[in-house]
């Protein structure tokens, strides 16, 4: 049938055609679809559910759900990306309960998050020119390194924290070459949303401005004061949605809680967390510096065993090209591994194998970098993708006027030498790249190096230990037994009172949310401090092994006693493991008069 023949349809004028997909989508997208199907293999299929993950789908369930739905319900311990992500799947719930029973929502957004960075290294090879084999090898390899694959499914922050990092990186990169003010100002961007997703941004963030202002000052012409102005204004470009991003978000904590930064001040951030397990945590890392500067190095290596040779082949080439890009990657990713270690030297940190992850998209941008700087025969030019072979790694065998001249064996073994070398140091970064994996896969299963991962891997270990796996799989089932056990009541608005921060699997898994009287309710601290007034008629308390329930802190003996106004209702035991309290169980309280000091 032709064009305009009988029976065909012709497009109506001015329609737009829709563009052709490029291949870093389709890719990514393929890659999500199988991201998906770990993610439900391990979250649906195998039970495995990470505190941290569940957690942020409560934190955003609490912003539209709970009996006092709110903005700031989302909380100011965390960042707020990863849950303000999940909130648009949440309503979803309701065909799907999955979402929230289960936290899938969590494992969707880190699938998602974790294709675009694919995408993002896929189109940063594409802009330096690497010809398509290769920029798909350097792709691969890091969205089938074992890391990207497991934080890609189990719901955690690192998929978009990653996402974002490699979109500023990707567009410093190109503001290195070309100067363009608008890939200044993507990148900052892109370091703003990666703040709100996680912490460790600041150190890209500053990182980032300072080597922006050094290369701007270093490329700008005339006196030292208009050097200077440019760099500044090159650092106000990137520094503002980034600045704008951090002092927002503690600005908005300042003025809601009464603190800037919660993860540091608040009983329930990560500095309280890491000084109640301050004792297992040296005991695992080390007790002094070498030490611990040591056990992070295995961990790095663990996971990214070629990033040394990488990072000094991309050097190298960077000096012999005359070419700094190489230098970003290095300030905002290398910066989050240098706060990582700084944290854990300052004990801030609980050192776990996730902290070097980091490591893995640097290796793989480096990587890029190194073979675009190459210029391997046959490739496209890596300035704007030309076509044009470079043969500046080529000796000049040529004469001045005669033509051709016969080489002796000395030039041709130099000739040959010259033309190899790219191609050594290829195969070099890409077997690099590829012995990672299983070296990786090895880490993630040993329990000194990945105390973390280790335990939760176990359910999809065929020789694991049966309790560890049932400590996995079953360290929520609490949470199931109370959520049945209060339901069948059908009790009124705000007639439980639970910390949000412990009681978190449960408000997800009630199918009356509104009954509960949580942390990020605005009254809570009232119905805290005098029950029975506010209409509380049952209190759940958790095992003494949670020592940041709010619920515990105000009544000491409640768990033991009912601290003389509450009497015992039910108790709902927990795993006996690492992950399970002990086996102590929880107890659920009925009030039956005025709290003492109420």
């Amino acid at each position: 049938m032709t064009p305009g023949g009988p029976g065909s349809v012709a497009r109506p004028a001015g329609m737009p055609r829709l563009p052709r997909p490029r291949e870093s989508t389709l890719i990514a997208a393929a890659l999500g679809l199988g991201y998906a199907a770990v993610a439900a293999w391990l979250a649906l299929g195998r039970g495995l559910l990470i505190g941290d993950a569940l957690s942020r789908v409560a934190n955003a369930y609490y912003m539209g759900f709970s009996r006092d739905p709110h903005l700031a319900a989302v909380g100011f311990v965390w960042n707020p990306l990863p849950s303000a992500l999940e909130l648009p799947l949440l309503p979803l719930a309701a065909i799907w309960p999955d979402l929230t029973h289960m936290g899938f929502a969590a494992n969707v957004v880190s699938v998602v998050t974790m294709a675009l960075a694919v995408r993002e290294l896929l189109e940063l090879g594409r802009e330096l020119g690497l010809g398509r084999g290769l920029r798909v090898a350097v792709a691969a390899l890091f969205a089938l390194h074992p890391m990207t694959i497991y934080y890609a499914a189990n719901g955690m922050s690192e998929g978009p924290f990653i996402l974002f990092l490699l979109m500023a990186a990707r567009r410093l990169i190109g503001w290195t070459a070309t100067g363009s003010i608008r890939s200044l100002a993507l990148a900052g961007m892109a370091l703003g949303l990666a703040y709100l997703c996680r912490y460790e941004a600041l150190a890209a963030g500053l990182g980032a401005i300072g080597l922006v202002s050094v290369v701007a000052a270093w490329r700008a012409s005339g006196t030292l004061v208009e050097r200077l102005e440019s760099a500044a204004a090159d650092a106000i470009v990137l520094s503002a949605p980034f600045l704008m991003c951090v002092g927002g978000w503690a600005l908005a904590s300042w003025l809601i809680v009464g603190n800037p930064f919660e993860t540091f001040s608040s009983a329930y951030g990560n500095t309280a967390q890491v000084g109640l397990a301050a004792g297992e945590i040296a005991s695992a890392t080390g007790r002094g510096a070498l030490e611990q500067l040591a056990y992070a190095f295995r961990q790095l290596l663990g996971i990214q065993p070629g990033i040394v040779v990488i990072g000094c082949l991309v050097a190298a080439v960077g000096l012999v090209r005359r070419d700094i890009r190489w230098l970003m990657p290095a300030a905002m990713l290398g910066g989050v591994l240098a706060f990582s270690w700084y944290a854990l030297l300052t004990g801030k940190s609980f050192g776990w194998l996730r902290f070097e992850i980091a490591a893995v998209p640097l290796a793989a941008t480096w990587a890029a970098l190194a073979l675009a700087g190459l210029r391997l025969p046959g490739s496209p030019g890596a300035a704007g993708g030309s076509g044009q072979r470079d043969d500046s790694w080529a000796l000049d065998v040529h004469g001045p006027s005669t033509g051709t001249r016969r080489l002796g064996w000395r030039s041709r073994l130099a000739s040959a030498g010259a033309i190899a070398a790219p191609s050594i140091a290829a195969l070099m970064v890409i077997t690099s790249l590829g012995y990672a994996l299983p070296v990786a896969a090895t880490t993630m299963q040993d329990p000194v190096l990945s105390r973390e991962e280790s335990v939760y891997l176990s359910v999809v270990q065929a020789d694991a230990d049966p309790l560890t796996v049932r400590t996995v799989r079953e360290q929520f089932g609490w949470s199931w037994a109370v959520a049945a056990w209060l339901d069948r009541l059908h009790l009124p608005a705000g007639a439980v009172l639970a910390d949000g921060a412990t009681a978190f699997p449960l408000i997800l898994r009630s199918a009356n949310p509104r009954q509960f009287v949580i942390t990020s309710d605005r009254d809570f601290r009232l119905a805290l401090a005098a029950p029975s007034t506010f209409g509380v008629q049952y209190i759940l308390v958790p095992p003494d092994c949670q020592a940041l329930d709010a619920i515990r802190h105000r009544y000491a003996t409640l768990w033991a006693d009912g601290a003389g106004f509450a009497t015992l209702a039910a108790e709902f035991p927990t795993v006996d493991g690492a992950l399970g309290c002990a086996g102590k169980p929880w107890r659920l309280y009925r009030v039956k008069g005025p709290a003492a000091g109420s």
